[in-house]
């Protein structure tokens, strides 16, 4: 949001938005933001925290002229982009999930900061390291039978955080070493839809192996016609 006053505000309590009018500005909306009412000091405390999830629509996303934003529509033709589509997971994370190296250095610089010795590591240390996976975030939904049938993969640094499910099972295409640059018209490969009902999404730390689960219920609901 730019730095610029607001004049008014506004909630939108069907969809628990946010509306704010800035002066000259236009307005910004905060979609759902019935998580911040489940923020306390006491919830703020715990290592990992996964809010609730609210009813996720089922639909088509219309895309005009084939295309998820306006296309070749031109710059005359004012869109402005639409909430997430899918299941919205939000989660808060108290601290950052460092690598082996980050907590090393940061305890190196402590025995710095005290007058203390810091020590050459060892290549067998630092070779660990090296091939050491990035912490993050893993979200994984499952269908009321318990099957496990999505992975995402979340950032891993401190505050609150949110991921989109597009209600979809992962893409059939081999997975490639890296994700290749995407022009706008270009197709993502994705996978096919699931079957409407109740799912659990369970969230877990990856690294050193330490999982944090926290489950909640929603459900993905068909929704007739085309939304754009």
């Amino acid at each position: 949001m730019p730095t610029i006053s607001f004049r008014d505000i506004e909630i939108h309590e069907r969809e628990n938005d946010l509306v704010g009018a800035s002066f000259g500005r236009g307005f910004f909306v905060l979609d759902d933001y019935s998580p911040l009412r489940q923020i306390s000091e006491e919830t703020l405390a715990h290592e990992a925290l996964l809010f609730g999830v609210r009813k996720a629509l089922q639909y088509v996303p219309l895309r005009p002229i084939d295309s998820a934003d306006k296309g070749c529509l031109g710059d005359g033709l004012y869109v402005a982009p639409n909430p997430p589509f899918g299941a919205v997971f939000t989660y808060y994370l108290k601290e950052d999930l460092k690598t082996a190296q980050a907590a090393r250095r940061a305890e190196e610089m402590e025995r710095d900061k005290a007058g203390k010795p810091v020590g050459f590591p060892g290549w067998d240390r630092l070779r660990a390291e090296e091939g050491e996976d990035k912490p993050a975030i893993i979200l994984a939904v499952s269908d009321a039978d318990g099957n496990v049938v999505r992975r995402i993969e979340g950032p891993a640094s401190q505050g609150i955080h949110r991921l989109a499910w597009d209600l979809r099972y992962p893409a059939v295409d081999p997975v490639a070493a890296e994700e290749p640059e995407r022009e706008a018209w270009d197709w993502t490969p994705k996978g096919p839809m699931v079957v409407a009902g109740e799912f659990t999404v369970r969230m877990a730390k990856r690294v050193a192996g330490v999982l944090t689960p926290l489950g909640v219920d929603f459900t993905a609901a068909p929704r007739d016609g085309v939304i754009a």
